[in-house]
């Protein structure tokens, strides 16, 4: 089988915006009375450990997050050009793009059913393996799993905790959503320094790799372990 004409694609993402179109359209109809809202007021003040904590809690973990999944996405062909002969690497993006799309819709029901601390713990947890996986085997499959994991959740991330920045917001003295886009544009700043320098003293993305899925990991416990005075 050949390769898609510029038209063919062109009709195939609009069939796909098509179909997003419909979703969004099919979302904005439905009653407001049967759209779950997240977080519910009393699970938020119940699971909170103090305001400013809690706020500051939050800042690292999606700094950590900014952080941990950029090297993937900035680098995943480049890493991978010399090892994938079956494929372009480029088409890495497309995978990557593909699983992304759904991946909010899917998070949110997640993190209603899970809540905050579970939805994203499961959620950074994964995208630590989707970064690491290459540096443990760069076979297809390896790299194909990175790009469907990590871009399945590094949207799913945003998902979760821009809605918990919301609710800390009215209760800080400073903008908790600028300061949340702030420090995730910070670790994306701070990853591909970091993933170029350790290339240059080592020769190979791998470690850049496995600093990026500690740095996912460090994220997720920091959600997943409550302070002392949090379980009183």
């Amino acid at each position: 089988m050949g390769a898609l004409s510029s038209p063919q694609i062109w009709l195939i993402c609009a069939a796909s915006a098509t179909i997003l179109f419909l979703l969004v359209v099919r979302l904005l109809l439905t009653p407001a009375h049967e759209v779950q809202s997240w977080p519910p007021q009393s699970q938020a003040l119940i699971e909170t450990d103090g305001p400013t904590a809690d706020a500051w809690r939050l800042l690292a973990i999606y700094g950590f997050s900014g952080f941990g999944y950029i090297i993937t996405a900035t680098y995943l062909p480049l890493f991978l050009s010399a090892s994938l002969v079956q494929i372009d690497p480029v088409q890495i993006w497309a995978l990557f793009g593909l699983a992304a799309v759904p991946s909010c819709f899917i998070w949110h029901k997640l993190v209603v059913k899970l809540g905050f601390r579970g939805a994203l713990t499961v959620n950074l947890l994964i995208q630590a393996a989707g970064v690491v996986l290459p540096a443990l085997s760069q076979a297809l499959l390896s790299c194909l799993l990175s790009a469907l994991l990590v871009g399945f959740t590094f949207m799913g991330t945003v998902t979760i905790a821009l809605p918990e920045a919301r609710r800390l917001n009215q209760r800080v003295k400073f903008n908790m959503i600028a300061a949340m886009t702030a420090t995730y544009g910070i670790g994306q700043i701070i990853g591909p320094f970091v993933a170029g320098t350790l290339h240059n003293l080592t020769g190979s993305f791998n470690p850049s790799l496995i600093v990026a899925a500690a740095s996912l990991c460090l994220a997720a416990g920091l959600v997943a372990v409550r302070p002392a005075r949090a379980r009183h």
